[in-house]
């Protein structure tokens, strides 16, 4: 007979409370060796469907009640093939897709056994490099507490990093979680590192960004395989084989994302969403700053900057790489310290800015939107546009980076001129929870432009009134003429 020996693992966090590790050792080894004591009533996260090591970890971790979009996500994520999640910044969406992804994991672990080499059975896609380490530190952080059934390996794929590094523990052990970028995965796939045919979660956070920002082929390369799996079982009718689970996660819920999820997925999702959707926290202050005219607004950013980097950090954003260029710039000569984090830093050095950042080394970021989707800085407390936000995509994200989690934010927008009806548009359809795209932005401001002060390209209705008016100013301009041109002038006008 096998003797099973007893293990007890402690948590390595300051922040565990030895109640907290108390109640971990004695769920885990109370009664023989190799026996889990049975509770006499079920977690909060056990209630909704997952399994104890998970609720111990959530426990362990201080999160004992789920949120919103997990109480209403992670059941329907268990029981469907394709889900859709989407709830406003700052609400949990990490765990609500990161969770099931485990259960759904180990349920086939049990059927089916440990992950082959080069064939993970979760993949998880972000559209950028400094989301996708994010999200594997919470896998890992998630991964160390849990109980002894939700043990997993993970690893991410992202650029930047030696290629051979990242795909050897894949090719010699197998893992069973892949986070990473489109085209890292995409790559690694079609070099033959990377085999998809044995998926059975694949996740898509920032889901908004990710099919409709630019990443059309990538995707294509990476759900290839997926495809092809599901129409060899359907040709078949073999039921051996379950289909791939589909889960998106992400902060909007408009029509363009739906149209852009038919346009990938020939199926059907459950669409998921909390009633907090397409708003700001409501723990974040707006504030306006209006400057009088372009070439002021650095002045007027080192001045709203140096008022607040003393006591908290700050993330300025930009509209372009230029843009950002120029606003880094424009603080150094003032004397203020900043970073940059956009697409024209070279990826190890974008790494680096954004580990200084993160340590709080530097208290000021200057970034694109490339910051704005799903990064979580609980250390922000101030959120800048310097460049207004061109619709309620980059409103409602740039703005979900302070005030997370039920603290208090600031959100400051540095405008001028016509920047100021924009924002109050997007303001507005943020306070009744409408999203707009850019399209439906540019029409909202060409209305209010119309209703408002009739300077749009719609013409205003014509009157008798107007008509005599413009008659008569056209008749004085020609009395100031020459005889001769006047006489050829009213010609040409009968």
């Amino acid at each position: 007979m096998m003797c099973h020996q007893r293990l007890v693992y402690v948590p390595k966090y300051s922040s565990c409370q030895s109640s907290k590790i108390d109640c971990f050792r004695r769920r885990w080894t109370s009664g023989r060796a190799g026996h889990v004591e049975a509770t006499e009533s079920k977690g909060p996260f056990q209630e909704i469907g997952l399994r104890t090591g998970l609720n111990v970890a959530m426990d362990t971790l201080d999160m004992s009640e789920p949120t919103a979009i997990q109480k209403k996500g992670i059941p329907v994520c268990l029981n469907h093939s394709s889900v859709a999640l989407a709830a406003e910044t700052g609400s949990g969406k990490t765990l609500s897709y990161l969770l099931p992804s485990v259960e759904l994991l180990k349920r086939t672990e049990a059927l089916k056994g440990r992950a082959l080499p080069q064939r993970p059975r979760v993949v998880i896609l972000t559209p950028s490099r400094e989301l996708a380490l994010q999200v594997l530190q919470d896998a890992k952080a998630l991964n160390k507490v849990a109980g002894p059934d939700s043990h997993f390996r993970c690893i991410a794929l992202v650029g930047g990093r030696a290629k051979q590094q990242q795909i050897r523990p894949l090719r010699e052990s197998g893992v069973d979680m892949i986070v990473g970028t489109p085209g890292r995965i995409a790559h690694h796939r079609e070099a033959g590192d990377l085999f998809l045919s044995h998926l059975d979660v694949l996740v898509l956070d920032e889901a908004d960004t990710l099919l409709v920002g630019g990443f059309a082929g990538e995707l294509k390369s990476i759900l290839e395989p997926i495809s092809a799996r599901e129409r060899r079982v359907a040709r078949s009718g073999s039921k051996e084989s379950d289909p791939c689970r589909v889960i998106l996660a992400g902060a909007s819920y408009a029509q363009e994302i739906h149209d852009a999820v038919h346009k990938y997925f020939d199926r059907d999702f459950e669409w998921v969403h909390t009633k907090q959707l397409h708003s700001l926290p409501k723990t974040a202050r707006h504030v306006e700053s209006v400057v009088v005219d372009r070439g002021s607004k650095h002045d007027r950013l080192i001045e709203e900057v140096r008022e607040r980097n003393d006591r908290t950090s700050v993330l300025v954003f930009c509209n372009s790489i230029a843009s950002c260029r120029s606003t880094e710039h424009a603080l150094r000569e003032s004397g203020v310290q900043s970073l940059g984090l956009h697409g024209g830093i070279p990826p190890r050095l974008r790494d680096v800015n954004y580990r200084r950042f993160v340590s709080e080394d530097v208290s000021v970021l200057v970034c694109t939107d490339l910051a704005a989707r799903g990064l979580h800085l609980p250390q922000v407390g101030c959120v800048i546009n310097f460049d207004a936000p061109r619709d309620s995509y980059e409103f409602l994200h740039r703005g979900g980076r302070t005030a997370r989690a039920g603290r208090s934010g600031e959100i400051v927008s540095i405008v001028h001129g016509r920047e100021r009806q924009r924002l109050s548009i997007l303001r507005d359809a943020a306070e009744r929870g409408d999203f707009l795209c850019l399209k439906a932005t540019h029409e909202a401001i060409t209305e209010r432009r119309r209703r408002v002060d009739g300077r749009s390209n719609v013409p205003r209705r014509r009157t008798a009134e107007r008509d005599a008016k413009e008659e008569g100013n056209a008749q004085s301009r020609i009395r100031g003429l020459p005889k001769e041109l006047q006489r050829r002038i009213m010609k040409t006008r009968r």
